[in-house]
């Protein structure tokens, strides 16, 4: 495990509890609720990674989020990899009706948890144990809190083990 940047990850999920960040684990970032129809209406909701991947010292490690337009059928029409910092306002306006934009973490070119995997130095079950949302027991309900717990347990044990 790379400690310094899973430290960081839980520096990060602290700050989404104290300012009371909107958090789902149900998307990396909710472009949905960001975008709409011009500003966002309450804010971005992201999970944990989601979150990460637009700290600048996360940034500088390599993580990034990456838009892909997609078609109904599931082709990828384009892609991009978004500018390190918070997630821009503007996005890929669908040209076609059942078009839609996902974002999505991006590592060394691997994409999804198997980036996070990668970036954390992780086998991916763990990645999916302390990310993703089908691991807990609330599902989307779940708080940024009960994330930051399985990480701090999981950086006790890494250096528990020496890692």
């Amino acid at each position: 495990m790379n400690i310094e940047r899973m430290e960081r990850m839980a520096e990060i999920l602290r700050a989404v509890c104290q300012e009371r960040r909107r958090f789902s684990l149900a998307v990396w970032v909710d472009y949905v609720k960001l975008w709409g129809k011009g500003e966002p209406e309450c804010g971005t909701a992201c999970c944990a990674v989601g979150w990460a991947a637009q700290d600048p010292w996360m940034n500088a490690e390599g993580l990034r989020l990456r838009a892909l337009r997609q078609s109904a059928h599931g082709g990828t029409i384009e892609k991009r990899i978004l500018p390190d910092g918070p997630v821009p306002s503007e996005r890929f306006e669908p040209s076609n009706p059942g078009e839609v934009e996902l974002i999505e973490p991006v590592y060394l070119g691997s994409t999804g948890f198997d980036a996070v995997a990668r970036f954390f130095d992780i086998p991916k079950a763990t990645a999916d144990y302390l990310f993703l949302q089908d691991s807990y027991e609330d599902g989307d309900d779940t708080k940024p809190e009960d994330v930051l717990s399985r990480v701090e347990h999981a950086i006790a044990l890494a250096k528990a083990r020496g890692d």
